[in-house]
């Protein structure tokens, strides 16, 4: 009873130190708050007043006591609004449960000016805490606040959580958060005699054996107790580095050790068909890759059907990497087959799976010993299969001539043989017809599956775009005259068994529309044209007063490109004949560049603020695709590719135009320009699509096709630039810009058609696109102004049997847009179109 009533007067002589403090964050004159200007009063001596407005965090009315306060307006629960004389030198503070502060004015206040002062309290409240144990460490957020004596400790410090940790040796250590208020100001805590300590180790690889202190602990990972302390510990494992080291053990201890990899690496190279025995294993047919074994001797026998064998011993120490090659001598043949039809194709295979094709007359040579499938075919004639075998360092020929088909219904027109060498060809790698449509922009991965060759193809694209805009009360604007040139370069490669096929591509795209520039904004010359509501004072007196400004804005002051270099590799694999898959990686560097004038509007005049934006990040997407042939005429394709959202590094250069009389009405002189080039931000989605593509081959020479994509434009909402902090512009820090967009979900239909003819492919094309664009966040910015229908044409060439040539043009056609005026837009009537060309060379090999 006695030791409480002690406490209670402890608490209560602390209680007498308990104070709330006030602090001064800061305070500056707020030159853009013209409340001094719009709503004057004067002070007992006829001036006017300056105006103080107090912006602060506390719960509680804010005051001023020893000062003349002339009218005190509460605009929010946290700022508050004081007219004062302008030949106050200092002002005093007040709010209930705080101590007053005073704070005194550096400079003389200026008539009519609004000054801000921002304010924040802090509490202090005295606590006791109570153990069982003198001598205990007492932190609080991490602070040493002492040590208990007589089993206590008491201190004063802010209200609100905090984290408190007790410890004492030999003792558990008390970890715990605690609510301090002047209604919680008392904490007991009872400490605990320490047990063994929980001890958990891993290893990477696991199965390792551990020892503390020469004691075996376990087999990793292992979880047991173990006293606290410093002890050795080893740790073994078969192929791997031991290692030796300390532990500091303590109440609970987790460790992870990654032990090194002592085994040799073996890779050996050989043919697909050829089999490798190491050290009398059962073998790896076509060889091995990064085999991880012990340093030892290794003996190495290749063997391989119809070939030498070949033996070799080698020796494998710690950590090395060997790689060795051995082909064995193969014995060979040649294979000789001529046909009819010239352009019938040749297939051969093996007993090993390997595969030889050709179209016409030809001598295979160097084929292995062994049974071979040969297949013959001509579209309108019956196949020929038959097998044979090749002996060594013999001839095989064969004269081969196929017979014609007996069905007679809608048979084509039979043409010479070398249009229909030109025709076949064609045929087997034409593009489809809607990738032809996008200048092979929506190029579906599982394509990659039936080329018949390797090739590289490189593309040169040019497009010019012509935007038009007018607005609602007159005045035409054009988009600035702009030729763009863009590339496309692509490798593709055949495996030879033509299952897996592979690709890379690198391209540029403009996934938010061609780039864009406009000359639109013109600075007023007169206060007429400065002042959106008329004139300053309603009489007209001011309206003809010339303005003098600091600098012109530059011309396309408003422009937008926002650019992406994509690298892509893709892959397809064909699981039948009837079905292909694909899959693509986008790896692509965007660079954005975007410049606009936002009109700053105080009370009745507006300030022009120049942005020009230069911004570069990196994206990752994927995009993927199936292609199912249900019959030989008939292809029915499914692509997409997925949603990326990225973060671009931004370097902006912003100046805001402050014209004479503007500044005049801030105290200054002259006209001026404030310029600030922060770093920021901007976060940028580019959209999921989903597309659907027919193809149907009405004959040999002519295919027709169509396409559907559906794309999630919903996604793209914004782009918001998040500027630096501490970044300012006239002194005010400058807000994060956001360019509302608001983007709609969008369809997009095409027809495409491809006529072959010998060497040459004729193409026709046309599609229906809708913009993404609303008419709430319309602005020039953005070229995609509207629905657009396209109209292309092209041809192929067949230069060599290896050397391809494509050329093709493209107008598009948006429809005549109105947009009335909404409060994130441009209103008027947008119009324009784009011409694009395209060339296209690809050889194949």
């Amino acid at each position: 009873m006695q030791r409480n009533f002690v406490l209670i007067l402890i608490l209560v002589s602390l209680v007498s130190l308990f104070s709330e403090g006030l602090k001064v964050i800061s305070f500056q004159k707020d030159s853009y708050d013209l409340k001094g200007s719009v709503e004057p009063l004067s002070d007992a001596n006829g001036d006017l007043c300056s105006i103080l407005r107090i912006e602060h965090n506390l719960s509680n009315e804010v005051y001023l006591t020893d000062v003349e306060v002339y009218k005190r307006v509460k605009k929010t629960n946290s700022i508050v609004y004081f007219y004062l004389s302008r030949h106050e030198s200092s002002v005093t503070i007040s709010v209930e449960n705080y101590l007053p502060i005073k704070y005194r004015f550096e400079d003389t206040l200026e008539s009519e000016k609004t000054y801000v002062l921002k304010l924040t309290g802090s509490l202090s409240i005295p606590i006791i805490i109570k153990t069982n144990l003198s001598g205990v460490k007492v932190s609080i957020d991490g602070k040493l606040m002492g040590r208990t004596e007589d089993k206590q400790i008491s201190f004063a410090i802010a209200d609100g959580m905090h984290e408190v940790k007790l410890a004492a040796a030999g003792f558990e250590t008390i970890d715990d958060t605690i609510n301090v208020s002047m209604k919680n100001q008392m904490f007991e805590y009872e400490l605990n005699e320490k047990m063994n300590s929980t001890v958990y180790i891993n290893t990477i690889p696991s199965q390792a054996e551990i020892y503390i202190n020469e004691i075996k602990f376990g087999i990793s990972p292992v979880t047991d107790f173990f006293p606290e302390g410093v002890y050795s510990i080893r740790i073994e494992k078969e192929s791997y580095e031991t290692i030796n080291d300390t532990i500091a053990i303590t109440e609970f201890t987790e460790k992870e050790y990654i032990l090194k990899d002592i085994r040799a690496t073996l890779t050996v190279r050989t043919y697909p068909g050829a089999t490798v025995f190491i050290n009398n294993d059962p073998g790896y047919k076509g060889g091995v890759t990064g085999l991880k074994l012990n340093p030892q001797i290794v003996h190495i026998r290749v063997e391989m059907k119809n070939a030498k064998s070949i033996d070799d011993t080698i020796i494998l120490e710690k950590q090395q990497n060997v790689e060795k090659e051995y082909y064995p001598e193969v014995e060979t043949g040649i294979v000789m087959i001529n046909v009819i039809p010239r352009n019938a194709k040749i297939e051969l295979w093996s007993e090993n799976d390997d595969y030889y094709n050709s179209f016409g007359k030809r001598v295979f040579k160097d084929i292995p010993v062994g049974k071979y499938r040969l297949k013959v075919s001509e579209d309108s004639y019956e196949s020929f299969n038959s097998t044979f075998y090749v002996e060594r360092d013999s001839t095989y020929k064969d004269e081969i001539q196929l017979s014609p088909q007996t069905k007679t219904v809608n048979k084509p027109k039979t043409v010479n043989s070398t249009e229909s060498k030109y025709t076949n060809i064609k045929r087997q790698t034409s593009n489809n017809l809607q990738h032809f449509t996008l200048f092979n922009k929506l190029k579906n991965p599982a394509a990659l599956a039936s080329i018949d060759k390797s090739s590289i193809s490189t593309n040169l694209h040019c497009f010019s775009y012509k935007g038009e805009y007018e607005m609602p009360g007159g005045g035409k604007y054009e988009n600035a005259d702009l030729v763009f040139f863009d590339y496309y370069f692509k490798y593709s490669q055949r495996n030879r068994n033509g299952k897996l096929n592979w690709s890379i591509s690198m391209k540029t795209e403009y996934p938010y529309g061609r780039p864009s520039s406009w000359d639109i904004y013109q600075q007023p010359d007169t206060m007429n044209e400065l002042y959106l509501g008329g004139d300053i004072n309603g009489n007209g007196t001011l309206d003809d007063l010339p303005l003098v400004w600091d600098g012109e804005i530059e011309e396309n002051e408003t422009s937008c490109s926002m650019r992406v270099i994509d690298f892509h590799p893709s892959f397809g694999y064909k699981f039948s004949d009837k079905l292909s898959a694909g899959i693509g990686l986008s790896l692509d560097l965007a660079l954005l560049e975007l410049s606009k004038i936002k009109l700053h509007s105080t009370v009745g005049p507006y300030l022009p603020i120049f942005y020009h934006m230069d911004g570069i990040g990196m994206i990752f997407g994927a995009d993927y695709g199936l292609i199912y042939k249900p019959t030989e005429c008939l292809s029915i394709g499914l692509s997409g590719r997925t949603e990326s959202e990225f973060k671009l590094n931004v370097k902006a250069d912003i100046d805001v135009y402050v014209n004479n009389m503007i500044a005049m009405s801030m105290g200054l002189s002259d006209a001026f320009t404030d310029h600030s080039n922060p770093d920021a931000e901007a976060t940028i989605v580019l959209p999921a699509d989903l597309r659907v593509g027919l193809g149907y081959s009405i004959n040999k020479h002519w295919l027709v096709s169509a396409d559907l994509t559906y794309t999630w434009w919903e996604a793209v909402d914004a782009i918001t630039l998040e500027f630096e902090d501490g970044a300012t512009l006239m002194g005010q820090p400058i807000p994060d810009e956001v360019i509302i967009l608001n983007w709609e979900n969008t369809m997009r239909f095409g027809l495409g058609t491809e006529y072959v003819k010998g060497p040459w492919a004729y193409r026709f094309g046309y599609y229906y696109d809708e913009s993404p664009l609303n008419d709430e966040t319309m602005t020039v910015i953005f070229s995609d102004f509207s629905t657009k229908n396209a109209l292309n044409a092209g041809f192929g060439y067949v230069v060599t049997n290896n050397l391809w040539l494509d050329f093709a043009v493209e107008y598009i056609m948006f429809e005549e847009r109105a947009v009335d005026e909404y409060e994130d837009n441009m209103p008027g009537t947008y119009n324009g179109g784009i011409m694009d060309i395209m060339l296209d060379f690809t050889w194949k090999f």
